[in-house]
């Protein structure tokens, strides 16, 4: 770690007596990655973008064997802008002159932008459309499905996973690869259907629909799309049990709509409010208005998780908990179950 962060400083440094910016903290890990990769001789690498795409520190990379755009929403708006076109203009900023790109196309309006620019730089485009998977069975933390792809046909497969949203990431993983294998044999190898039933398998994802305990779900869902994928997922769970929410958000989100989805959605037996410390705090006292505007004046404030957490443990019978709204709570409460197991 040490010896890539001084190569990438040395030149950090170069570029300022130069008179250039210095590179942020995003893009110092970013080119510190990009250093020990090839140094390591990394043969393949998955690279998420930061933020969007256009203007990502990770958008440098000039040729890369496959471009994939996962479903789209309204998050960092800010940034990337209001809209979905908006929105799907900055993601499609990674796409390359005759790279492939794989994309969801489960919102038209983002499908349009994207295939257009792919038209534009002659890239070949392939789409994943919501009928191109289905769910077939769901239960005890896995999620059966299948996909319809032109490749194989009809092919089941199963999700380590609580979250019903996981079978479209999946079905994205699926045709991604499948995609980098018919464009390159030799590199990516032949399509092997039980290999890849088992790495599916094997997919664990800490934060997403988790069962960090028994009973206890933790989701970092953190915008209004996740939200609405998140509950979703608790209404598939619950069978008839009753739900408690511990429920924060950080100060530059969209809480009040991810509120209205949630209580608009389930019918929560009790609800926690918490707050993650830190210059982005939200004010427990702020997130309880906009829960008091979405109809629910019943909810308690209790700042410390940890508190909050052993309440909802006290006041549960046979209720399912779930904490969300934001990867910082996400993160809070994995250590904090952690240490209690």
């Amino acid at each position: 770690f040490i010896h890539v962060f001084n190569t990438v400083e040395e030149a950090a440094k170069k570029m300022e007596a130069a008179g250039e910016q210095r590179p942020s903290y995003f893009e110092l890990l970013f080119l510190m990655a990009m250093v020990y990769f090839a140094e390591q001789g990394t043969e393949i690498a998955v690279i998420e973008t930061g933020l969007g795409g256009r203007l990502d520190a990770t958008n440098s990379l000039e040729a890369p064997d496959l471009t994939v755009i996962t479903s789209i929403g309204f998050d960092h708006m800010q940034y990337l802008g209001n809209t979905i076109p908006e929105i799907a203009g900055e993601k499609a900023g990674i796409i390359k002159p005759g790279v492939p790109v794989v994309y969801d196309a489960s919102r038209p309006e983002a499908a349009a932008v994207i295939e257009a620019r792919a038209r534009e730089l002659g890239a070949p485009s392939v789409a994943l459309s919501p009928s191109d998977y289905e769910i077939t069975s769901s239960g005890k933390g896995m999620i059966d499905f299948c996909t319809a792809f032109r490749y194989d046909g009809h092919a089941l497969y199963s999700v380590y996973s609580n979250a019903v949203y996981q079978v479209q990431n999946a079905a994205l993983a699926i045709l991604a690869l499948k995609t980098l294998q018919e464009r390159d044999p030799q590199r990516f190898g032949a399509p092997d259907a039980e290999t890849l039933k088992k790495g599916l398998y094997a997919m664990r994802w800490p934060g997403r629909m988790e069962e960090a305990a028994p009973g206890v779900y933790i989701d970092g869902a953190h915008n209004a799309d996740g939200i609405c994928a998140f509950a979703e997922s608790v209404l598939q769970l619950l069978e008839g049990r009753g739900a408690i929410l511990i429920f924060s958000a950080v100060d530059d989100k969209d809480y009040t709509e991810m509120i209205g989805t949630l209580t608009e959605r389930i019918p929560w037996k009790l609800i926690f409010l918490t707050e993650i410390p830190g210059k982005r705090k939200l004010e427990g006292s702020r997130i309880k208005e906009a829960f008091e505007e979405a109809g629910r004046p019943d909810v308690q404030v209790i700042p410390d998780i940890s508190l909050a957490y052993r309440e909802a443990l006290a006041k549960r019978d046979n209720d399912l908990i779930f904490i969300v709204g934001s990867l910082y709570l996400a993160g809070m409460a994995e250590e904090l179950i952690h240490d209690q197991l």
